[in-house]
């Protein structure tokens, strides 16, 4: 699992139905009033995104980014016709 801290105040406000990532597809991510948490599925993660996990990991790491971008994209797929 990873989790980001939404610095922009619209991911604030909203949540968002968990959605795979267009990073990896046994990446699933979703937001809710400002936390992003992605989780990876699967019985082996991949090393590029095993240095990024906020647990278990050396010092827990938590990232803080502008999260509309993904959330926008998110919400985007509810309303798709």
């Amino acid at each position: 699992m990873a989790l980001t801290v939404c610095t922009d105040e619209r991911s604030r406000q909203y949540w968002a139905p968990p959605t795979r990532s267009v990073e990896l597809d046994r990446l699933v991510v979703f937001t809710v009033l400002g936390v992003m948490f992605r989780f990876c599925f699967g019985p082996v993660v991949p090393p590029t995104i095993r240095k990024t996990v906020f647990f278990p990991a050396p010092g827990n790491p938590l990232y803080t980014m502008d999260c509309w971008d993904h959330l926008s994209v998110a919400m985007d797929g509810l309303f798709a016709m």
